[in-house]
């Protein structure tokens, strides 16, 4: 048997909060794709998007069926405790995206505050390095073609089977950090089983 979190009709509307000065940045942004996708999962980004989307474009309320919403996300049907929606909701009430105002009644944030310390250390490395309240988005295609090329001249140098000190060696001759080539090293590698 399912448990059933949401219901087939919900009412959806704009999340008033006031600008107290921090950092904002609107639900459709690069900075949200950029820096809450990987806080968030891409399901609750869609949902948020989609949400945004209905409710920034009318001056009441806005009354969806959730089979429905879930189908135009492309979240197809789950079984379980809660559906792909559902969890993808589930989610972004836990991080503050959507509130229940009342039964089947859901206000949705159309900005995002900036990230807090502990999710900026959980970010993949190159955006780790690209995270500022302004970034520069070109500089995310190199920072993300860096981390690509460390992986494929490893992976080359690996085949070629050349240990690790002089992948390293040779790497860092070319400005690659060590501690990267290192971690690149060790996802790539398999690890011997410990004895038991």
């Amino acid at each position: 048997m399912t448990e059933a979190i949401l219901p087939p009709i919900i009412t959806v509307e704009p999340w008033m909060i006031p600008n107290c000065g921090e950092t904002r940045w609107p639900i459709r942004s690069k900075q949200v794709e950029l820096f809450w996708l990987p806080v968030l999962g891409p399901s609750a980004i869609a949902l948020l998007r989609r949400l945004d989307l209905i409710v920034a474009t009318s001056t009441r309320p806005v009354t969806l069926e959730t089979e429905e919403l879930a189908s135009s996300l492309g979240l197809r049907r789950s079984y379980g405790r809660a559906s792909l929606l559902e969890r993808a909701m589930e989610r972004c009430i836990a991080f503050r995206a959507i509130r229940e105002q009342r039964s089947s009644c859901y206000e949705v944030r159309q900005h995002l505050p900036a990230l807090n310390p502990r999710q900026i250390r959980r970010l993949p490395p190159a955006l780790k390095r690209l995270y500022t309240a302004n970034p520069d988005f070109a500089a995310y295609r190199v920072l993300a073609d860096a981390q690509g090329r460390i992986h494929q001249l490893v992976s080359t140098l690996i085949g070629l089977d050349v240990p690790l000190p002089g992948i390293v060696e040779q790497l860092e001759g070319l400005g690659y950090p060590a501690d990267q080539i290192e971690a690149v090293f060790a996802a790539i590698t398999p690890q011997p089983a410990a004895n038991r």
